[in-house]
């Protein structure tokens, strides 16, 4: 964990998608050459990458086709110099245009970022569609609402080191405005929020690879709304699998969200 860290992505329309992975680099500019196919979410299964067996809890579920907007996940495989990619990014098609948009390209944002990651190694890099243990739980559209769209992208890459290493990055629009509601949004104070749920996430994590973590300095950027609650996205050692993934009701932080956010989030 101690050489983990978090990356902040822009993407060019002012998106803030997060990534978190292993290392930290500038991102390059140079154009990607991509070759994609569409295929609607039900049809595309990417298995997850279990490290060891362990009971395993029902994730939330790939989001059905509502309210105009229709998930699918996009194959998209291309190389760019000695990075090479072959993923399954979550896309939205159909309803309001500027909020699908946005979404669209804040998937394509923790691509392009990834890949800018490593263009500068001699030795290469693989990237590939990844899942989270315990599973399944992979690349997809997890919410279309009447307020929102929310997805995750969780990629696997291999810079041929000792194992490969997962990645993941979380994107959640407001439909009424086209804008990412972010941790801040939700939370006013975020150090109070992040001090509480850093207490709830041990207890609540049924896998146990956090009860002996301390998650005091841990951002929680990675998140996603749900009927039941929060779903954090804890980095954790390889060893365990990459993430924690820990859902925290809404009652036990409902007082810490910021007021009208909570009928946005759930709806």
């Amino acid at each position: 964990m101690g050489f983990r860290s978090t990356v902040a992505l822009i993407s060019a329309f002012g998106l803030c998608v997060v990534v978190a992975c292993d290392r930290s680099r500038e991102p390059q500019t140079e154009p990607q050459t991509y070759t994609s196919t569409t295929t609607t979410a039900s049809a595309v299964t990417t298995p997850p990458a279990a490290v060891e067996t362990a009971p395993t809890k029902p994730v939330p579920p790939t989001a059905t086709a509502t309210r105009g907007y229709t998930p699918k996940l996009v194959p998209m495989k291309g190389q760019r110099g000695l990075v090479t990619f072959d993923v399954q990014l979550p896309q939205v098609d159909g309803g309001n245009a500027a909020a699908r948009d946005r979404f669209n390209q804040g998937m394509q944002t923790a691509l392009d970022d990834l890949i800018h990651e490593f263009s500068d190694r001699k030795e290469g890099a693989q990237i590939s569609a990844g899942g989270l243990w315990p599973g399944p739980e992979s690349s997809r559209v997890t919410g279309i609402t009447e307020h929102l769209l929310a997805g995750v992208a969780v990629f696997l890459w291999d810079v041929h080191a000792a194992h490969p290493t997962r990645s993941l990055a979380t994107v959640v629009i407001n439909t009424a405005t086209a804008q990412p509601i972010t941790f801040a949004d939700v939370f006013p104070n975020q150090d109070v929020a992040r001090a509480r749920l850093g207490e709830l996430v041990p207890q609540l994590d049924s896998t146990g690879r956090l009860h002996h973590n301390s998650l005091e300095h841990e951002k929680f950027l990675n998140w996603l709304p749900t009927p039941d609650g929060l779903r954090v996205y804890v980095d954790v050692s390889h060893a365990v699998g990459g993430f924690a993934a820990v859902t925290v009701p809404w009652d036990k932080i409902r007082d810490l969200v910021a007021p009208g956010e909570l009928a946005i989030l759930v709806s």
